[in-house]
């Protein structure tokens, strides 16, 4: 029996994967990509925040103990002081894309 070292080493019959390709963005559309996923971000958690609202007035409309609707109004209170920074920081989001995104 030869040893595994003598037998000659055969080619690779499989063609080699194609290298990935990169895709190089121009330095300018960074912001403007960074911008745009902070304020996709942002809305997302405003429909999140506008949907827990919608959910809360369902609740304390059906709610029947005294405590229970008040842990609805204290939760609905601060649910809207949510919306709102929400909606605060979306129109700060959107002017600072406008900015990033307009030399694009």
């Amino acid at each position: 029996m030869p040893p595994a070292a003598a037998t000659p080493a055969v080619p690779d019959a499989r063609p080699s994967p194609p290298s990935p390709v990169t895709i190089r963005r121009p330095v300018a559309a960074k912001p403007c990509v960074s911008a745009t996923r902070k304020l996709e971000r942002e809305q997302s958690s405003l429909e999140t925040a506008e949907a827990d609202v919608a959910r809360y007035h369902k609740l304390q409309q059906s709610c029947r103990s005294k405590l229970t609707c008040a842990r609805y109004a204290a939760a609905l209170k601060w649910l809207d002081n949510r919306v709102d920074r929400h909606q605060r920081r979306i129109e700060r989001f959107a002017t600072s894309r406008r900015d990033a995104c307009k030399d694009i």
